[in-house]
C-alpha cells in the first residue's frame, strides 16, 4: 500500500530543497527586512552591506534601485514592504471587525523624500487609501506624553531599532509638541549588533554568505536572552554568548548612537543638563549595557 507522509520543502537560491516535517521549526533564510533598501541605489554602499544578510542577489530594478532576484523574476524592496503591509492591513481587519483604509506609518529621521515616498507607494499598493507619516521619535513622544499633561518638558528621544538609529528633541506641552532638534543614521541598529556577535561566534562566517546569516539568526536570539540583566550568559544550539563578550563587541556601536545624540543637542545649543526627560525606544535600547551607556551619557535616568 500508499503511506503519504507530509512534507515541507525549503530552499535558499542556489541552493539544494531541504525536507522538513510540517511541525519542524522554520528555518530562519532572510535575515533582515527590506525597509533599508528602500529608495536606495542597488549600487550604493548601503545596499551592498546590508545585502550581506540576504540570500538573494540584489540587482538594480528600472529605477536602478535596490531589487532582488527571486527565482528566475526580480522583486523589489518596495515590493517587499507592500506584502508585509497588506498581512498587516488583513490582521487588523480581522481582529478589529472593520475596514482599515488609513495608516500612519512611522519612518525613521534620515529617511530622505525618495524614500518616504517609496514607503507611501508600498502602503497603497496594499489597500491603504490615507497614508500619513510620522517621524519615529515623534511618535514615541506622543505616546509617552499622552496623558501625562506635561507642561513645558524637553524630551530627548533615543531610538535604535533594527536598523537604524533616531536622536530627536521635542519639546511638550500637554497634547503639543515641537520638534527642537533631530538626527539620524541609516546604518546602525540592533542588525549591526548581531552582526558583530555572529563574527564572535564564527570568526570564519564572513566568507560564506549562508553561515553568516544562520550566525545573524543565532546572534538575534541570544541577544534577545540577554536583555534579561539577571543572565549571565546567552545559550541556544549549543552556541555561548557571555555578556562581557557581548559588551566587549557592541560598544563601539553605542558610542556611536550616544556621539549621535550629543551632536543633536549640540545642534540646538543644549546640554545633557538641559533635558527634563530621556526616552529610550528600540530592540537595541533594552540591553543593560545599551542602556546604561545612554543613562550615564545623558546624566539621568531613562525612560521606556
Amino acid at each position: 500500500g500508499r503511506h503519504e507522509v507530509p512534507v515541507r520543502l525549503v530552499r535558499e537560491p542556489g541552493a539544494p530543497p531541504r525536507m522538513l516535517a510540517p511541525d519542524a521549526p522554520e528555518v530562519p533564510l532572510w535575515v533582515g527586512a527590506p525597509l533599508p533598501f528602500l529608495g536606495t541605489l542597488a549600487g550604493s554602499d548601503t545596499a551592498r552591506t546590508v545585502a550581506r544578510r540576504w540570500p538573494a542577489q540584489v540587482v538594480p530594478d528600472d529605477r536602478g534601485e535596490a531589487a532582488f532576484a527571486l527565482e528566475g523574476g526580480t522583486v523589489g524592496a518596495g515590493e517587499l514592504l507592500a506584502t508585509l503591509l497588506r498581512w498587516i492591513r488583513h490582521r487588523a481587519e480581522e481582529i478589529t471587525s472593520h475596514q482599515a483604509a488609513r495608516v500612519v506609518l512611522t519612518v525613521p529621521v534620515a529617511f530622505n523624500t525618495v524614500q518616504r515616498e517609496r514607503l507611501r507607494e508600498a502602503a497603497e499598493r496594499a489597500g491603504f487609501e490615507g497614508v500619513r507619516l510620522v517621524q519615529a521619535p515623534t511618535a514615541a513622544t506622543m505616546a509617552f506624553a499622552h496623558g501625562r499633561g506635561l507642561a513645558r518638558r524637553r524630551i530627548l528621544v533615543f531610538r535604535m531599532g533594527a536598523s537604524t538609529c533616531d536622536i530627536a528633541v521635542l519639546a511638550a506641552s500637554g497634547n503639543d509638541l515641537d520638534m527642537v532638534a533631530c538626527g539620524g543614521d541609516a546604518s546602525l541598529g540592533a542588525a549591526n549588533f548581531d552582526e558583530q556577535i555572529a563574527l564572535a561566534l564564527d570568526k570564519t562566517a564572513r566568507a560564506d554568505g549562508a553561515v553568516l546569516r544562520r550566525r545573524i539568526s543565532e546572534a538575534g536570539l541570544l541577544r534577545t536572552q540577554l536583555e534579561d540583566a539577571t543572565l549571565k550568559e546567552g545559550i541556544i544550539d549549543g552556541s555561548r554568548l557571555s555578556r562581557p563578550d557581548l559588551e566587549a563587541r557592541t560598544t563601539a556601536l553605542v558610542e556611536r548612537g550616544v556621539l549621535l545624540a550629543r551632536e543633536v543637542l549640540r545642534s540646538a545649543s543644549l546640554t545633557p543638563d538641559s533635558l527634563d526627560e530621556l526616552v529610550l525606544v528600540g530592540s537595541a535600547t533594552r540591553l543593560p549595557h545599551v542602556r546604561r551607556m545612554i543613562e550615564d551619557a545623558m546624566g539621568r535616568y531613562a525612560r521606556t
